[in-house]
């Protein structure tokens, strides 16, 4: 599973881009708002089929929100994307919440001995960097870069936090 809810400010004017011999998509920058004291973050949004036709009209500094799109990964050139989904105009009164699912394999195992990998908190925490394997069609996958929080006593993972700036 991957799906990605975000609100964004448009960066740029949406433009067609050619993807294929027959197809095109709108792309566009969109600027996702600070989190805590990090910095704004921006990423490429690609828009395709009926929804594309009306994220072409908008205009740079339009306020969106976009759900059902999926948070894709280029270990080429190391940025992400938003593809597909579709969105909402929202004004400033709409609420900030931004939300990415990830369902996928470890694909690494944990090394106890390497504290780059693996740490124990003096509040009984185990911290662990892991890699999680997102299946996206066609024999293909998208690697996301994690750490893994939990309690000792726990035997699932109760949190899993990453960032994308």
């Amino acid at each position: 599973m991957n799906h990605a809810s975000v609100c964004a400010v448009l960066s740029e004017d949406p433009r067609e881009v050619s993807t294929g011999v027959t197809s095109s998509c709108i792309r566009c920058v969109v600027t996702l708002p600070a989190v805590s004291n990090k910095s704004p973050t921006s990423i490429e949004y690609n828009s395709y089929g009926k929804v594309s036709e009306q994220f072409r009209q908008l205009k740079k500094g339009t306020r969106v929100y976009i759900h059902g799109a999926k948070l894709r990964y280029d270990l080429d050139t190391r940025t992400y994307a938003l593809h597909g989904g579709s969105y909402s105009e929202v004004t400033e009164a709409f609420r900030i919440y931004n939300t990415v699912i990830l369902a996928g394999r470890c694909v690494k195992d944990i090394n106890h001995e390497d504290a780059r990998s693996f740490r124990t908190t003096a509040n009984g925490y185990m911290i662990c960097n892991q890699t999680l394997s997102v299946n996206t069609g066609r024999n293909q996958a998208d690697l996301f870069n994690f750490y893994a929080i939990n309690s000792a006593e726990d035997k699932k993972i109760c949190l899993i936090t990453t960032s994308i700036n």
